[in-house]
């Protein structure tokens, strides 16, 4: 498959909200782009900082500037997508940045592999530190490698993102089909699409890096009560797709796995802060979507820690 330069390929979304500091760099990396042709949709979701007046400062005709009332990211992904003029959706968080290569490596996989719908890289992570992080990819191997991801659950169980709102572009034919992002998750609306898209088209990836994603960005800073209950309620919402028609034996095998890992981990989180009743509840309420390894071990971390603190009592009583 060949590209005409001169025509419009890729509509790249960015959803923006009170990024001022962190837009323009965001920006700047898509003009940079080696491959050109594109427009650019920044939806600004309500901003109050002003970060609207850092994308009028631009004087490019492919940039696209959409204001509307605070809806949330999902709102404004959706916004760009109804906006979107080219066969190819890309999307990038208003902190993160791509390198100049991301649009090119994206169009490779488009040529190499044409039964697919939905593509994506390889990222890393600029840390507070200052130190690059990178990450593999399992059961993908490891760089330099692209292909079809097979089983995306399989990646899912192992704890591994392919797809991120930073790294995927997909076909807007596909995300008509898929629907929306789901405007009600509060953590998560990506994966849920992801989840969709895998279950809709064949997707590409290569284990290239072609985007950072900027640890030291504002609003970044975890709450772990809030990010837990936001966790759960994203878990809760996936378990849906157990029934989904398209769903194959392999997929549900590690889709379950993935779903008892995470809810395995928000367990464990709880007892390690100390809020036991709150581990109690999400082990019985999910009973059964734990493996019996999980299940004893976080009984057993329970019965432990309750043995200690009557320890702890009888000994400085």
């Amino acid at each position: 498959m060949t590209f005409d330069n001169n025509k419009l390929m890729f509509s790249v979304v960015i959803p923006l909200y009170n990024k001022a500091n962190h837009i323009q760099r965001a920006i700047d990396s898509v003009l940079n782009q080696n491959v050109q042709n594109f427009e650019l949709i920044v939806v600004n979701d309500g901003s109050t900082d002003g970060s609207e007046k850092v994308v009028e400062q631009y004087v490019d005709s492919r940039i696209i500037l959409i204001n509307q009332e605070n809806g949330g990211e999902s709102a404004a992904r959706n916004r760009g997508i109804k906006e979107a003029q080219a066969p190819y959706i890309a999307f990038l968080d208003a902190d993160d940045a791509w390198e100049a290569d991301f649009l090119l490596t994206i169009s490779e996989l488009i040529t190499e592999y044409p039964e697919a719908g939905a593509y994506a890289t390889a990222l890393k992570t600029l840390e507070v530190t200052g130190e690059y992080r990178s990450y593999t990819y399992t059961p993908l191997p490891s760089y330099p490698w692209k292909g079809i991801i097979e089983n995306y659950f399989d990646c899912l169980s192992n704890g591994s993102y392919p797809l991120s709102s930073t790294t995927t572009c997909v076909r807007k034919e596909v995300l008509i089909k898929t629907g929306n992002f789901n405007r009600s998750l509060r953590i998560g609306p990506d994966i849920d699409m992801w989840i969709r898209v895998f279950l809709t088209t064949k997707i590409a990836f290569t284990t290239k890096i072609c985007a950072i994603y900027y640890r030291d960005a504002e609003n970044r800073s975890v709450d772990i009560k809030d990010f837990s209950k936001k966790e759960l309620e994203l878990i809760v919402y996936l378990h849906k797709y157990i029934s989904e028609p398209k769903m194959t034996k392999e997929y549900l095998f590690f889709f379950k796995k993935f779903l008892s890992n995470k809810l395995n981990a928000i367990t464990l989180r709880y007892i390690n802060n100390n809020r036991k009743q709150e581990a109690m509840l999400v082990l019985f309420q999910h009973w059964g979507l734990l493996d019996f390894r999980q299940k004893l071990n976080v009984l057993l971390r329970l019965l432990l820690s309750k043995k200690l603190i009557d320890f702890a009592r009888k000994y400085y009583a």
